[in-house]
């Protein structure tokens, strides 16, 4: 892709929630926006034109909304997250697509919401749509919350939405430091306590698709481990102190 490309595209995003720090988060997008249109070159013309509508679909919902250090837009974390996707040597345009908009839910207004799911159904696959569903939380129902993941019938679905929430949170643990030391400890607990039942659903749902002839990517075979690896290094620096 060429600069003077991602160069407007990231004019564009920024456009939506201005960077408050502009040289070094307008850089950041730059990098991460690059990294996500050169993946594109992997996909056709339609993937590459869904993956561009996510950007600024994402980009719209999260207008004016910043992460916890309230100087970061949050549309870089959902880029980011993409990012890390592709880093892992996974090119799956419904997977980078979810990746993108998978806030997109959560963070719209109440009286948004039904209307955010309606256009997501409209404009992607219905893969996508439920992953962005499973990634949503009931704030009212909490308990309600984990299961969907290990409850999801789907299989094509199901590998996506663990993979993504794994990641999700190996990214937010990185933010974690920014609140108090109660939250710190709320947040640690609950990944201990879920993500290693998620991993192992991720490794038996893979396997089953190996065994089915479905998986191609044999980066995916020990992707569970790696993941489990790299979110406990994350938290190595709270459980230390604990």
């Amino acid at each position: 892709m060429k600069t003077v490309h991602v160069a407007g595209i990231v004019n564009e995003v920024n456009s939506f929630t201005p960077a408050k720090t502009l040289f070094g988060y307008w850089r950041l997008e730059q990098l991460i926006l690059k990294l996500l249109l050169v993946a594109c070159e992997h996909f056709d013309k339609k993937q590459q034109k869904e993956i561009i509508a996510a950007i600024f679909f994402s980009a719209k919902i999260h207008k004016g909304i910043y992460r916890a250090d309230k100087v970061t837009p949050y549309i870089i974390h959902t880029l980011e997250v993409a990012c890390y996707i592709i880093d892992q040597g996974i090119y799956d345009h419904q997977l980078i697509i979810a990746a993108i908009i998978h806030d997109s839910v959560e963070d719209s207004s109440e009286k948004d919401k039904k209307k955010v799911v309606h256009e997501i159904n409209r404009r992607w696959r219905s893969t996508v749509s439920r992953i962005t569903w499973i990634m949503t939380k009931n704030k009212k129902k909490r308990h309600l919350y984990w299961p969907r993941f290990i409850t999801e019938k789907q299989i094509n679905v199901k590998w996506r939405a663990i993979l993504l929430k794994v990641i999700d949170r190996i990214l937010n643990s990185e933010t974690f430091y920014l609140f108090s030391d109660d939250e710190i400890k709320k947040k640690v607990e609950d990944t201990l306590r879920e993500f290693p039942a998620l991993l192992r659903e991720l490794g038996i749902t893979i396997k089953n698709l190996e065994a089915r002839g479905l998986i191609k990517n044999k980066k995916l075979l020990h992707i569970s481990t790696r993941l489990g690896n790299q979110l406990q290094y994350r938290l190595q620096r709270y459980t230390d102190r604990r």
